[in-house]
């Protein structure tokens, strides 16, 4: 995960008013074809990377932008230059598991939200625990404090040779 170097645990409010970061959110949202505006007041890009999400027929690479309040991730049409079908997710609503590790998808865990729920996984435990790091601050700061693990989140597939029931 590429992150800026100036981030503190408090430097959240001070990087979302450098107009470093407007340039950066303005190329994020430059790179989507067909996206949402990724401009707001008081919004700071944290970090990004490419990380493998699992689908229903095979994992699938995935461009991710973690945000002080939102997490978008597309397809990758080319690498660092261009991604489609942009998703938001409010990071107010995500949950994020433990590590999970399977055969199939090492370095893994679970991000939850009441409109999706998926796996990720990175390439290294390294990059996981990045990653991990960076959510849970971010979810905290945008989630005012409060933890969201009692909102109703939704399901996330699991492969039917993996499932005990359907």
């Amino acid at each position: 995960m590429s992150q800026p170097a100036s981030i503190k645990e408090d430097g959240l409010g001070q990087l979302s008013r450098s107009a470093e970061n407007a340039k950066r959110i303005k190329s994020v949202q430059d790179k989507f074809v067909n996206s949402q505006s990724l401009m707001k007041e008081g919004r700071a890009l944290v970090g990004e990377g490419i990380l493998m999400k699992v689908c229903r027929k095979k994992p699938k690479q995935r461009a991710f932008f973690l945000f002080n309040d939102i997490l978008v991730y597309g397809r990758v049409v080319i690498n660092g230059h261009k991604y489609s079908q942009q998703k938001i997710i409010p990071l107010n609503e995500v949950q994020i598991s433990n590590p999970i590790d399977s055969e199939e998808n090492p370095y893994s865990w679970l991000i939850c939200s009441p409109k999706k729920s998926f796996i990720v996984h990175a390439n290294s435990d390294r990059e996981r625990q990045e990653w991990i790091s960076h959510l849970e601050r971010c979810i905290q700061h945008a989630s005012g404090g409060n933890n969201a693990q009692n909102n109703t989140v939704a399901a996330h597939w699991v492969p039917d040779d993996k499932a005990d029931t359907c």
